[in-house]
């Protein structure tokens, strides 16, 4: 048993994302931990209590935005704002960049279709050379119209529920 579970802000201080629920191990042995800076730049935090040492496990409105991306269909694409909406939050950028990041980091992990997601105007959000390119063949490849160079008919193909 705990004698006392450590706030949340503590956990995210030792490094977790904040798009994780904590699960905190009964193990009270000190371990040493890294973590990454947001520059993805290793830091050392030190010795640690084991139970502020956490798995990452995603909460449930970022499992519902995860979801929401299993859910568009090959040939079809939604706005960043779009995901957002489908998963509950309100409009405006907030939802947009939330889905933006849960797609940054965590499309390999869950095996998220990320390149049915785009900007609100069709256009591909990466730049060339980051990926902008591979979104674009991956598009094509599944019979996504296009009206210019890296901008989808969204009339023609964004997917409503």
């Amino acid at each position: 048993m705990f004698s006392r579970i450590p706030p949340l802000d503590s956990v995210h201080r030792a490094g977790q994302p904040t798009l994780c629920t904590a699960i905190i191990y009964k193990n009270r042995e000190n371990v040493k931990s890294r973590s990454k800076d947001r520059n993805g730049k290793d830091r050392n935090i030190g010795n640690v209590p084991a139970w502020y040492i956490i798995e990452s496990m995603p909460n449930a409105s970022t499992m519902l935005i995860i979801e929401c991306i299993k859910a568009i269909p090959p040939g079809m694409v939604l706005s960043y704002g779009d995901v957002a909406r489908m998963a509950g939050y309100p409009g405006g950028g907030l939802g947009a960049r939330q889905v933006a990041r849960i797609l940054a980091s965590m499309s390999a992990k869950y095996d998220l279709p990320w390149w049915r997601v785009v900007k609100k105007d069709g256009s591909i959000a990466l730049g060339s050379g980051h990926g902008a390119e591979l979104q674009a063949e991956r598009l094509r490849q599944e019979g996504v119209p296009f009206i210019a160079p890296g901008k989808v008919d969204m009339r023609r193909s964004m997917y409503s529920t």
